[in-house]
């Protein structure tokens, strides 16, 4: 009553909603099994300005998870480029650039690589 059981699921006495169902009061086989009964109170015991806070939170973090990949989006499309740059500089504009200006793209490559796998990563 009220206290944890094994495996970490808390319960609390008969006479409160029980958040948390443990395994043993599963009903039917593991792979069909479903909670003998699952009641989720209104605001899960928080305040209005709880749950608020911790909404405000969650979109926050959201947003910074879009922010993370779109950033990872931009630095793919720079390592696409890079590597095109090389190809190309290596093949098809070959007979159109001086060795000093491929040599110049490729250090600017190189560079540009350089940053993206260190500073570029944070």
């Amino acid at each position: 009553e009220g206290g944890a059981e094994e495996g970490g699921a808390h319960t609390q006495g008969a006479d409160t909603a029980s958040p948390v169902t443990s395994p043993s009061e599963w009903e039917g086989s593991p792979a069909t099994a479903t909670p003998a009964a699952l009641t989720v109170e209104s605001g899960l015991g928080m305040t209005i300005d709880a749950l608020a806070c911790l909404r405000r939170a969650e979109d926050e973090m959201a947003a910074r998870d879009g922010e993370i990949q779109a950033t990872l989006a931009v630095k793919n499309e720079l390592e696409a480029r890079l590597y095109a740059a090389r190809g190309a500089v290596g093949d098809g504009l070959a007979p159109f650039a001086t060795e000093a200006e491929a040599a110049d793209v490729l250090a600017t490559a190189d560079q540009l690589e350089d940053w993206l796998y260190a500073d570029g990563a944070d």
